[in-house]
């Protein structure tokens, strides 16, 4: 991955990382993406590293650069979630605050694209707003996933925060059916559920085409379950999972050298 400045060869890496998304080149390598912060999680300098082995196992990795973000936003970078598309071409979407907006995760949904072959990013891309649907911010989590149809489908929620207002919190998918082009929300997933029982950390997958099973952590600490059969347009009500307790969250204790993304000596489970 391009580094952008001969500065970044020599930054002192942020002591705080955490949601890392992993994917696979086309050359085999892989590429990793994490929030990382001087000041801690949700501050005004966090903000999307990246890196990328040297080696198909990823035993060996060069060091991490500040991923490009649109110079006219400012505010906290996080949540990343990579994807590589059929031409190669290398997506990270990312989550951006455009306030200290209810002390929530999330925000705005960006995109922008790495494309191997020249070493060099596209200028990124809204897909949606924290405005879209009332404010509220907008969170990711988990990977994108390609329908038998061709439509891409990136699990989101809607998360308040600290905010006591009327608009609603739900779970749901951005879809592309031009390969990224354009993109549309579609389906709302646990509207019904209140902000103590809301569902994040969205994931999906097709299980044959056309019906998609939805995984998700609620509020309430327990991992529950929907299913669509329209590719993501209704859903039915998300129920938790009996005898299948929600995995807490992890947290990476970091000891390598720097530059490296993944912890090297433990992984302790806080939940």
């Amino acid at each position: 991955v391009q580094k952008d400045s001969p500065r970044d060869q020599y930054v002192v890496e942020p002591p705080y990382r955490h949601m890392a998304s992993v994917a696979r080149l086309q050359n085999g390598t892989l590429v990793t993406a994490w929030q990382a912060s001087h000041l801690g999680e949700g501050k005004s300098d966090m903000h999307i590293r990246v890196a990328q082995s040297l080696d198909e196992r990823g035993r060996h990795w060069g060091g991490s650069v500040k991923a490009p973000h649109h110079k006219g936003h400012i505010g906290p970078r996080g949540t990343p979630v990579l994807h590589v598309a059929g031409d190669g071409a290398l997506w990270l979407f990312y989550t951006q605050s455009i306030s200290s907006l209810c002390h929530a995760p999330g925000g705005d949904i960006w995109a922008v694209v790495f494309y191997p072959d020249t070493e060099s990013w596209n200028i990124p891309r809204l897909l949606i707003g924290a405005v879209h649907g009332g404010l509220v911010n907008k969170v990711l989590s988990n990977r994108l996933v390609v329908l038998h149809s061709g439509d891409w489908v990136l699990p989101y929620w809607r998360e308040k925060g600290k905010c006591d207002t009327a608009t609603k919190v739900y779970a749901g998918l951005l879809v592309s059916s031009d390969k990224g082009a354009s993109w549309r929300p579609r389906g709302q997933v646990g509207a019904e559920l209140d902000r103590h029982s809301a569902l994040v950390e969205i994931s999906v997958v097709e299980t044959v085409p056309g019906t998609l099973y939805l995984l998700a952590r609620n509020m309430g600490g327990q991992l529950v379950a929907s299913l669509s059969r329209d590719k993501g347009g209704t859903w039915s009500k998300a129920r938790p999972l009996k005898g299948f307790p929600a995995p807490g969250q992890l947290e990476e204790k970091e000891r390598g050298r720097p530059g490296s993304p993944f912890s090297r000596d433990e992984m302790v489970s806080e939940g």
